[in-house]
Formats: structure tokens, C-alpha cells, sequence
């Protein structure tokens, strides 16, 4: 199950860093369909916001809120984008 959860952690964010590259590439800042943004969001609501959402946050459990960053603008938000990569290939997070 554990294997499962990295395996899946791993290309969210595979997904998240093509998409990043894409933008990056394209002309406008806008992702390719709002489609593509609505299914990352709807992956983060199944297995991270739970527990990093901004009520957490503000207690000091977690370093930062899922709803706080847009992932039609992953670049905006590198930073706490890396450490979710870091946190999966390491397998601490689901």
C-alpha cells in the first residue's frame, strides 16, 4: 500500500513538473486546459489536503496549505513545490 501511495505521489508531481515545463515553453502563463488544472486540484484534495490545509498550517503541524498554492502557477510557488517532491521520493508523505 505504502509503494502504492509513493508511486502515485510521484507522478502528481511528475505531472505538476511537466506542466510547470509546458508553461514555462508556452506563450501565455495559462495551463493547457482547465481540465488538466481541475485534475491536479482534485488529486490534492484526495490525498493532501487533509492534513496541509490552512487550519494546520496556522497551528504549525504542517509548512504550508495546499489551498494556498495554485497549481496552474507552479512556478510561483517552487519552493514548497520541491519539498513536495523531496517528501514523496523519500517516502514520508502518501
Amino acid at each position: 500500500m505504502k509503494r502504492l501511495c509513493v508511486l502515485v505521489g510521484v507522478g502528481i508531481v511528475a505531472a505538476v513538473a511537466v506542466s510547470a515545463v509546458v508553461q514555462a515553453a508556452a506563450v501565455t502563463n495559462q495551463p493547457s486546459g482547465t481540465s488538466e488544472v481541475a485534475a491536479y486540484g482534485e488529486v490534492l484534495d484526495q490525498y493532501c489536503i487533509g492534513c496541509h490545509n490552512e487550519r494546520m498550517r496556522v497551528q504549525g503541524s504542517v509548512p504550508f496549505s495546499f489551498e494556498d498554492l495554485d497549481v496552474s502557477e507552479v512556478g510561483a510557488d517552487a519552493a514548497a513545490w520541491e519539498m513536495v517532491v523531496k517528501k514523496l521520493r523519500l517516502g514520508m508523505m502518501p
